[in-house]
């Protein structure tokens, strides 16, 4: 994923960009569970003292590990429309059942990870 700092995870549900209205994105996110930043903190580790181009990688692999657990997850730029569809939906599409990954308050870790 080239310039992976230029994408958010999202899920395709959420009807708002994160990019572009963090707050409404965000209170979606939460009254749903995904609990979506818990979720990418507990993949993307970063620091302070790394460089730039290792920070961007693991972010790119943290952001790709997510996407390969996780079929209701998906990547936006600032540039893209966002277009929701239903977890229902995607479920029949690809014929699988997404087990219940929410995290409860004070969790890092959606069970089954």
């Amino acid at each position: 994923m080239q310039n992976a700092k230029n994408y958010m995870l999202t899920t395709i549900d959420n009807p708002y960009n994160p990019f572009k209205d963090w707050d409404s994105w965000f209170a979606y996110d939460q009254q749903k569970g995904y609990r979506t930043c818990q979720i990418l903190d507990r993949f993307y580790k970063t620091s302070d003292t790394i460089s730039d181009s290792l920070d961007e990688f693991l972010y790119s692999e943290a952001l790709d590990t997510i996407l390969d657990l996780f079929p209701h997850f998906c990547v936006v730029s600032a540039e893209m429309e966002i277009k929701p569809v239903s977890i229902d939906d995607v479920e029949a599409v690809l014929g699988i059942k997404s087990e219940n990954i929410t995290v409860e308050d004070g969790e890092d870790t959606p069970e089954g990870v």
